[in-house]
């Protein structure tokens, strides 16, 4: 009786755990082998690639099969499991929900336009917006298409967004006609955060209501009771079942600064919705549904149908070939209305991915096989892209599972050790010593650091203050302040540049939940009064003018007679 007793004791303290680890819904109707396998595999990625926790949804659209669940901790300090109800943040797959927005609210708006109206030119939808770019040809011409299918073809802003360098919306989309062109006009597909958060604000206009309040309506219609967005005025971390975001470090979990989620708050429509594995259950299912939840057709077939019309076209991914005859075809083909479509191991695949760092997401919809599959995490080491776990997922579900692992290694990448430990910048570096060399050539220009003292601002991107600072040794050093969240010391590294030794701020945990360190972020002034902003060797934005101020700029940055 004592052996059983200590038995029972045991099985009981086993399935608790378990239990912590894998939290579901009694709803779910899966098979019991499948979930096993699904579990299983979650549960060894999640272990291998670190990742705090993971939300999972699996629908099909006859009801045969319906998997919500959470792994692993939302908040580990506090080993509160994560659960079908938390909310994770889904980054751009956001963009999805915005482009339904626009097709349903334009459609209930202008019903005798049809489809026709996403080529009307904003300028004639919302007369009274001043939407203004960096031309007047783009000013004209620029439809909802345009902007929902990456084709405007201006510079994305990326710095001043991470930085939080803006105040508020307004400020954010006011900066966008200062942003150069990127290709020619509907001639590419090219890839633009900011212009999705523009999209919602504009209809936010036309519809007389806030983005935000027209999400929640739509996402209450869906019974999508806990999806909201990111906002200035959250406290993540003390908010009722939101994942904390964390970053690998160290061999441990490092708890991240959930305030850093807020920059993506000037703009929600272009990344800022957090949802939870039930809720995009019934967001997959409102799509594979074609506009109905229930009996009730939410948003009208046809419209739902202008979100996967091709409009820009993108050839990426993996075809099987004569070398890898076993390969797992992988493609992407297009790009509709925020929604990318493709194929997968044959059949045909929409959907959209988001990152906003550390979390990492993805919804992938089968229409012939009525199948849906959302997957999101709150941080990882990043050794396998998202998309290897819906893969892989995919086989199971589709009893194929000997090619679960070469999904997993399709979509596997290393990340560099060395690149990934980056130290700060030291003064007596040796590498750094090498980079000055290489800098050096071809300079016609130094700088002192007292020279480098200012204030430098870009129409588009933000301001930025160079001063001094007493270090921690006493000493007068230059730092930098960009935004409310970048900040750090400075030292020269070559005659025209500075580079960032050491940050002041959080920021660092951005680029590290990108596998690149702490970031490498250098100023390189090109004269005493212009300096270019690299991250990486990489210049992301435009140049920098020593004290100039946003209302210094012309209000309308095209002469009168041009085009």
């Amino acid at each position: 009786m004592e052996t059983f007793t200590k038995i029972l004791i045991l099985g009981l303290f086993c399935f608790s755990i378990f239990l912590r680890n894998v939290s579901s819904t009694t709803q779910n109707v899966i098979p019991p082998e499948m979930k096993a396998q699904i579990d299983q595999l979650i549960l060894e990625v999640m272990d291998k690639e670190k990742i705090p926790a993971q939300s999972l949804s699996i629908v099909k659209r006859d009801g045969s099969l319906l998997y919500n669940t959470g792994y692993g901790d939302r908040d580990v300090e506090h080993k509160l499991p994560a659960g079908p109800e938390t909310l994770f943040a889904i980054g751009s797959a956001t963009k999805s929900f915005t482009a339904v927005l626009v097709a349903k609210t334009l459609h209930e708006i202008y019903p005798s336009l049809g489809k026709k109206v996403l080529d009307v030119p904003i300028r004639e939808l919302a007369p009274g917006y001043n939407f203004t770019l960096g031309d007047r040809f783009r000013s004209e011409r620029v439809t909802f298409k345009d902007i929902l299918a990456h084709r405007v073809c201006i510079k994305e802003e990326i710095s001043g967004l991470f930085s939080q360098a803006f105040n508020g919306t307004e400020d954010m989309v006011n900066r966008f006609r200062y942003a150069p062109e990127e290709c020619n006009f509907r001639s590419d597909f090219s890839y633009n955060n900011g212009l999705i958060g523009m999209a919602g604000h504009i209809l936010g206009h036309i519809a007389n209501r806030t983005y935000a309040d027209l999400l929640s309506e739509f996402v209450g219609q869906l019974g999508m009771t806990r999806t909201t967005v990111i906002k200035m005025s959250d406290d993540h971390d003390n908010m009722m079942q939101r994942a904390i975001p964390y970053i690998w470090k160290g061999g441990e979990f490092l708890r991240g600064n959930s305030e850093l989620l807020k920059s993506i708050a000037p703009i929600p429509s272009g990344g800022g919705i957090l949802s939870s594995a039930n809720d995009m259950a019934k967001y997959m299912l409102f799509h594979l549904n074609k506009g109905k939840v229930g009996d009730v057709q939410v948003v009208p077939t046809e419209v739902m149908g202008w979100l996967t019309t091709p409009v820009s076209t993108i050839y990426s991914g993996f075809p099987r070939n004569v070398e890898d005859p076993d390969a797992i075809m992988r493609l992407s083909v297009a790009y509709g209305l925020c929604m990318y479509m493709g194929n997968y191991d044959g059949w045909e695949r929409t959907g959209h991915g988001g990152h906003i760092p550390p979390f990492i997401s993805s919804f992938y919809m089968y229409p012939n096989l009525g199948l849906g599959i959302f997957t999101s995490r709150s941080g990882s080491a990043r050794l396998v892209d998202p998309e290897g776990m819906s893969n892989a997922i995919f086989h199971i579900i589709m009893g194929s599972p000997h090619k679960v692992k070469r999904a997993l290694a399709d979509a596997s990448y290393s990340v560099n050790d060395t690149n990934l430990d980056l130290p700060y910048v030291t003064h007596n570096q040796r590498e750094l010593e090498k980079s000055s060399d290489k800098e050096n050539q071809n300079v016609e220009i130094y700088m002192t650091p007292e020279e480098a003292v200012g204030t430098y601002g870009s129409g588009f991107n933000g301001e930025m203050n160079v001063t001094f600072r007493t270090n921690a040794e006493g000493v007068p050093q230059l730092y930098w302040q960009y935004g409310r969240s970048a900040e750090g010391w400075l030292v020269q590294v070559a005659p025209n540049t500075f580079m960032l030794s050491k940050w002041g701020s959080d920021l660092w945990m951005v680029y590290w939940s990108y596998g690149i360190g702490y970031g490498g972020i250098s100023l390189r002034f090109l004269d005493i009064d212009t300096l270019e902003y690299l991250e990486l060797g990489e210049k992301s934005s435009n140049d920098f003018k020593r004290g100039e101020k946003l209302e210094d700029l012309p209000v309308t940055p095209w002469l009168p007679d041009s085009c």
